[in-house]
């Protein structure tokens, strides 16, 4: 169990419409992923964020930093980026990395899992398979 973390992007205060991008979940693991139901590499539209694709969390710290959004809990309370970036900075490399350890163990039932799981340079568990 643990809370999922997003961020939403183009908000447009006349209407309450966004783009909501999930940045990962804390707790037992901490994981941030890509987003693969947007365009593929090599199509004319090739965009998956504001900043292109996110493999890292590294990533997703450079569009904290350089797009406008505001960052939310799935309870629907809005936070600090501070407060978000503390918490996933926050974790334990045996935290950040379990959720690829666990693809790692049960390749053998779910080999879909790992193929689209791997850990960054910081450690982190990244995954371009929807979770919650």
């Amino acid at each position: 169990m643990g809370t999922n973390y997003f961020v939403r992007v183009n908000e447009c205060s006349c209407c309450d419409r966004y783009d909501e991008l999930h940045v990962g979940k804390s707790g037992n693991t901490v994981q941030a992923y890509t987003h693969p139901e947007w365009s593929q590499p090599g199509d004319a539209d090739w965009n998956p964020t504001p900043i292109g694709e996110i493999r890292s969390w590294r990533d997703w710290r450079r569009l904290m930093l350089e797009i406008k959004h505001s960052a939310w809990d799935e309870y629907g309370r809005e936070m600090s980026d501070a407060d978000l970036i503390a918490i996933f900075e926050g974790s334990t490399a045996m935290q950040r990395g379990s959720a690829h350890q666990w693809a790692l163990e049960n390749r053998g039932r779910y080999p879909e899992v790992l193929a689209d799981s791997w850990l960054d340079d910081e450690g982190f568990s990244m995954t371009s398979r929807e979770f919650s």
